[in-house]
């Protein structure tokens, strides 16, 4: 779970869905990756792992460089993305597509305008973490489904958001705005 920590982030419910995880006998580990913005909510987030006996299934580290980022996105199985906040454009759902993650999200932060539930990634009720951990618990048993959705959102990426992709709407967006 890449993004600062702050409540409209969803460190919280990435707790809860990895005790409920572990308590129907699914193994988890979590590790949430951001700048500590809210010291308060921070250890609250901490307490609740602690409370849960999560210590040892969880890491929680601070903000990382990009390539960090990358390898820890080649070394998840499934990113979730629980963030609240309903508008803005987040990066961490292309970029944990690109690297072979597979992503979970509430759809918001633009991921549903990237996002095609069940096509090359999945959507999830927000807060439902039953409904989150009964995916969860679908997917282990589709290894098919996974890598056919993982494959289709690696192609989406390069297909629409390239470097070269983005350079070009950009160049054709201020083209169009000159000749105006």
């Amino acid at each position: 779970l890449p993004g600062r920590i702050e409540q409209n982030k969803g460190q919280l419910e990435a707790v809860e869905l990895c005790s409920t995880l572990n308590a129907r006998g699914i193994p988890c580990t979590l590790t949430i990756v951001g700048d500590r913005w809210k010291e308060a909510y921070s250890k609250q987030v901490e307490a609740q792992v602690m409370d849960k006996d999560l210590n040892k299934a969880m890491r929680i580290l601070p903000m990382q460089s990009r390539s960090e980022m990358v390898e820890q996105y080649h070394q998840t199985d499934i990113c979730v993305f629980l963030s609240h906040h309903k508008t803005g454009f987040s990066r961490v759902p292309l970029e944990a597509m690109a690297c072979g993650s597979l992503v979970c999200s509430y759809g918001y932060e633009g991921s549903d305008e990237i996002l095609q539930d069940g096509e090359n990634g999945f959507l999830i009720p927000e807060g439902d973490i039953s409904a989150a951990a009964d995916l969860i618990n679908v997917l282990l048993n589709e290894p098919e489904t996974v890598a056919r959705v993982i494959q289709q959102a690696r192609k989406e990426i390069e297909k629409n958001y390239s470097l070269n992709i983005y350079i070009e709407k950009i160049e054709g967006f201020l083209s169009e705005t000159l000749v105006c």
